[in-house]
């Protein structure tokens, strides 16, 4: 019987542990989004900061495209 306690134990962990698992991979877009907003928030801080008006600064961080063709 001490192995029917421990399967039923293990079985419970690693059903938890993909529960836990599945909740935090859900959770990764809601944060992105969350992340973007507050770094483009930050970004225009640090431009009214320095003295830059507008989004001048935000310019020069936007991805480019391939420049090499």
């Amino acid at each position: 019987m001490e192995t029917v306690g421990w399967a039923t134990a293990l079985v419970g962990s690693l059903g938890g542990g993909a529960l836990v698992l599945g909740y935090a991979l859900d959770q990764v877009p809601a944060l992105s989004a969350k992340a973007e907003k507050a770094i483009t928030a930050l970004r225009r801080l640090r431009a009214a900061w320095h003295g830059k008006e507008g989004q001048e600064d935000l310019k020069d961080d936007e991805p480019k495209g391939d420049e090499s063709r």
